[in-house]
């Protein structure tokens, strides 16, 4: 069972909502510019983390609702940091950006309980809205659970929460699309 991510366990104080933290990791990009924009206007907060050693310390330091990766990484990359980020934060929620991925990348990000994988091209407002919603969200990495799974077909435990279908639908929307490229 994951630990709640203790940032998110009071999100409104005296009937006001709580900034929501985000990390990013990577260099500032244009994509960057408009994932801050778009994070400021759903009362987030960031800070950039300027790689995977950078994001340790950081989250060591300061507790994060949520971290987005550098689609400069691989999805392997990604996952092997999120295993080394949950041992320092168990409930942070983690959005995975990637160039691109294959479908055994997808499952095991599922497994890994990943908060959601974006491929590119990337829509920031669309990032942002998802962050926002994984900072505030109670349950979401247990949300999504596979029973069993293979390239062509996944079996899954999902709940009946809106924004794990939407997270679902993102999933599989990927993975169709990498199956189509490879």
């Amino acid at each position: 069972m994951t630990a709640a991510n203790p940032v998110s366990m009071n999100q409104e104080v005296a009937g006001k909502e709580l900034a929501r933290r985000v990390l990013l990791i990577g260099k500032y990009s244009e994509l960057g510019k408009a994932l801050e924009q778009g994070l400021e206007s759903r009362n987030c907060k960031f800070q950039y983390a300027a790689g995977s050693a950078d994001t340790l310390r950081q989250l060591r330091r300061t507790a994060y609702d949520v971290v987005i990766t550098d689609p400069s990484n691989s999805v392997d990359e990604d996952l092997a940091l999120l295993s080394e980020i949950r041992a320092i934060r168990p409930g942070v929620r983690v959005i995975l950006l990637t160039h691109h991925s294959t479908p055994e990348e997808i499952i095991a990000a599922l497994k890994a309980r990943v908060f959601l994988v974006k491929s590119a091209p990337f829509d920031p407002e669309e990032i942002a809205e998802f962050a926002s919603q994984a900072g505030t969200a109670a349950d979401s990495p247990l949300g999504i659970e596979v029973i069993s799974a293979h390239r062509d077909w996944v079996s899954l435990r999902v709940n009946c929460q809106m924004l794990t279908a939407e997270r679902l639908v993102e999933f599989s929307i990927l993975s169709e699309a990498d199956m189509h490229r490879a």
